[in-house]
């Protein structure tokens, strides 16, 4: 409520994001691949762009501070949605930290 009242029209949406890359059973956030969210991302592409979407994605998905599992960076998630990518910590406290820093600097 506090994140709204400082930002409205703030709108905050959780999506699934199928592992394709060792299978959708596993569902370990260390094992989140970056062809596999922009699998999930693409189709929300335009509208995500439009809405000035940032994409908060767990920390532990990364090696090296940005290389995902399938060779992906960080980088290359963000050219190819076109939107803000932002690793965080896997805890609500260090989410909402994070949504704390987005809303004040108004991106």
């Amino acid at each position: 409520a506090g994140l709204r009242r400082r930002r409205p029209g703030l709108r905050i949406e959780l999506l699934p994001v199928t592992n394709r890359f060792f299978g959708p059973s596993v569902s370990a956030a260390g094992l989140l691949t970056g062809g596999d969210v922009v699998r999930a991302l693409a189709p929300l592409r335009s509208r995500l762009r439009r809405e000035g979407t940032v994409v908060f994605l767990p920390r532990v998905a990364l090696r090296e501070g940005s290389l995902f599992l399938d060779g992906y960076r960080l980088e290359d998630l963000q050219r190819e949605l076109g939107v803000e990518v932002v690793a965080v910590e896997p805890r609500a406290g260090a989410l909402l930290r994070q949504l704390e820093v987005v809303v004040w600097e108004d991106r």
